[in-house]
């Protein structure tokens, strides 16, 4: 599957942009179990610039490597990442309550479920 994460408030604890919070509790590890199960994790942020640059290394110096950063992996003409997960704490369920640990197994438990592009 395709995940894409948000990064400050999600990943991290507080949206305080430019600066970056704390590592949310089991985010990275979550994050690496996807990626180790094959799931492909893309950086899906407002952060662009030297700020989404100051997110990768963040992200990198905590040791995780994401597969994307505001970059869709399907080759559709669209400003909107297509994925098969939005993670980000906007998320109507997950305000005020960002809990990786839920988030972790409510993914796996999907299985193989996954985006289909069709061409029409």
């Amino acid at each position: 599957m395709v995940i894409v994460i948000d990064f400050d408030g999600t990943i991290t604890d507080k949206n305080i942009f430019p600066e970056i919070g704390m590592i949310r509790e089991h985010a990275l590890e979550a994050i690496k179990n996807f990626q180790a199960m094959g799931h492909k994790c893309i950086l899906w942020t407002c952060r662009e610039g030297k700020y989404l640059d100051e997110a990768r290394k963040f992200l990198n110096e905590n040791g995780v490597e994401m597969d994307g950063y505001n970059f869709s992996p399907y080759q559709l003409q669209s400003r909107k990442i297509v994925a098969d997960i939005y993670i980000d704490d906007k998320n109507v369920f997950m305000v005020d309550d960002v809990n990786w640990y839920k988030i972790e197994e409510y993914i796996l438990g999907l299985e193989n479920k996954r985006v289909q592009i069709k061409d029409f």
